[in-house]
């Protein structure tokens, strides 16, 4: 291991082991991180590419997040659809209840109406009656 040039050398030619570069020389091909070996010597270690980045790995995870997100997207369907569903339920339970409301309205309406015939004739026989009894007293009275 040399420090400065000759290990950059060295260490290029071998494949990016132990790389003797200087700091400032970042043309190495095939690695993804660098670190110092040791802060004295400006020696840097290269990492290859493929010890760190999996292009499987990163379709398998882009992959999953896309069926997450699809997930995530009918989740929010279903509760949308079912929130409409409750809505038109809701509906459906007030268009009921006016309905029955209006039919105990035509009821009260009819029994009203029941009444008020009824009365009538009690008030006619009423008069009938009374009209029998004064043609009743006329001719007693005759």
């Amino acid at each position: 291991m040399g420090g400065g040039e000759e290990g950059g050398e060295e260490g290029g030619e071998e494949g990016g082991e132990m790389m003797g570069r200087e700091e400032n020389d970042r043309s190495w091909e095939g690695s993804v991180l660098q670190s110092p070996v040791c802060n004295e010597c400006e020696n840097w270690y290269v990492f290859p590419l493929e010890e760190f980045y999996d292009p499987e790995e990163e379709e398998e995870e882009e992959e999953e997040e896309e069926e997450e997100e699809e997930e995530e997207e009918e989740e929010e369907e279903e509760e949308e659809e079912e929130e409409e569903e409750e809505e038109e339920e809701e509906e459906e339970e007030e268009e009921e209840e006016e309905e029955e409301e209006e039919e105990e309205e035509e009821e009260e309406e009819e029994e009203e109406e029941e009444e008020d015939e009824e009365e009538e004739e009690d008030e006619e026989e009423e008069e009938d009656e009374e009209e029998e009894e004064e043609e009743e007293e006329e001719e007693d009275e005759e």
